[in-house]
């Protein structure tokens, strides 16, 4: 995990995004230059009469809108970290079920190594009794196609299995083959952060606010001037400020619609909000379903051992058919399978609990 997150160009880009957006809040709130100004006069032909001017302007910001653009400045800096944090979020979900998606193959191919074995002792049972001729060579045949098709089962899911090895190497952008330990178990975790899509929603109207601050000053600037003068010999000194009349143009179209972009926000927290909690406690009710269904199939997974076993001694001694061992074999082999399918789904459940809680923001 560790290695994949490290590696990610994706997240890495996100970084890089963050970067760019302190850089842009630097620019929104620096000064603007000052403009220089030089002006020769001549009123005459004799060069020696001409008269110049010079001034400077500079254009200074109001405080209170200076305040307000670094407000905005450091409320798009946390947006953009909250969509780091959820990109991050999803890549560790979606890449613990690709780790979950290669750990049932693997428990699955076990599984399928299991069944061949079993096979593979009916079919010396049933060899063992042809031999003595108490079944038919008929029988010994079909004994021999189930242990042939339970081989070939066993190569389709090693092929779905390296499938999915591969899947999750590509995801991670791993180029070298590394073994996994498929014994790591999903639990919830008890460190509680909050949900990445609710803090994208919640920085995003911080956002918006702070935009509507901004725009609700009419003035932004004032300019701020000095002059000289010299005119036939005479100098004159001249200091002022320039303000903008608000007269055309008085920001109410803007203000409204950082208004109602903040109120469309709100209405998505609160939407946001509620779906969250309602698929949490959905999780939470599927995960005490699937714990008393994995109690439930592991008590009949002991007794269709012990069952499997009985029956196999019963065939041995000829006091049940081929096809009643076989039953009882697919039923042991199909209780595995429920167990492993049951197990992953724990497990991913899991998974969406931590990522709702906000467990992978950091």
């Amino acid at each position: 995990m560790k290695d994949a997150l490290t590696k990610n160009y994706s997240l890495k880009s996100d970084r890089i995004d963050i970067q760019k957006q302190m850089i842009e809040g630097v620019i929104s709130t620096r000064w603007d230059n000052p403009e220089l100004e030089l002006e020769l006069s001549r009123f005459d032909e004799k060069i020696d009469n001409i008269d110049f001017r010079t001034s400077i302007t500079q254009l200074v910001p109001i405080p209170s809108i200076q305040r307000d653009r670094e407000i905005l400045s450091t409320a798009e800096v946390n947006l953009e970290k909250s969509k780091y944090k959820l990109n991050r979020a999803k890549y560790i979900k979606n890449i613990s079920f690709l780790y979950l998606d290669y750990v049932s193959k693997s428990m699955f191919y076990k599984n399928s190594i299991n069944e061949v074995k079993i096979e593979k002792d009916i079919y010396n049972l049933v060899e063992a009794r042809e031999l003595v001729g108490t079944v038919s060579r008929g029988e010994l045949l079909r004994a021999r196609v189930n242990y042939n098709i339970s081989l070939e089962a066993q190569n389709s899911i090693e092929l779905a299995k390296k499938k999915s090895y591969y899947r999750l190497l590509n995801y991670a952008n791993i180029t070298k083959n590394i073994k996994i330990d498929t014994s790591y178990i999903f639990k919830i975790e008890k460190y509680k952060g909050e949900n990445p899509e609710i803090i994208i929603i919640k920085n995003s109207g911080k956002k918006y606010r702070a935009e509507a601050n901004v725009e609700q000053h009419i003035i932004k600037t004032i300019g701020v001037f000095g002059e000289y003068e010299e005119d036939r010999g005479e100098g004159v000194v001249r200091l002022g400020i320039s303000i903008p009349l608000a007269i055309n143009n008085q920001k109410r179209e803007e203000i409204q619609l950082a208004k109602l972009e903040s109120h469309q926000n709100s209405l998505r927290l609160e939407d946001r909000e509620t779906k969250t909690k309602i698929e949490l406690q959905t999780l939470k009710d599927e995960a005490k379903i699937l714990s008393k269904l994995e109690k439930q199939n592991r008590k009949i997974l002991s007794e269709e051992r012990i069952l499997l076993d009985k029956f196999q001694e019963a065939y041995q001694i000829a006091t049940i058919n081929l096809l009643e061992l076989q039953e009882v074999k697919n039923r042991l082999i199909k209780t595995q399978d429920r167990l492993i399918k049951i197990n992953i789904s724990k497990q991913k459940n899991s998974i969406e609990q931590n990522y709702i809680l906000g467990v992978y923001n950091d």
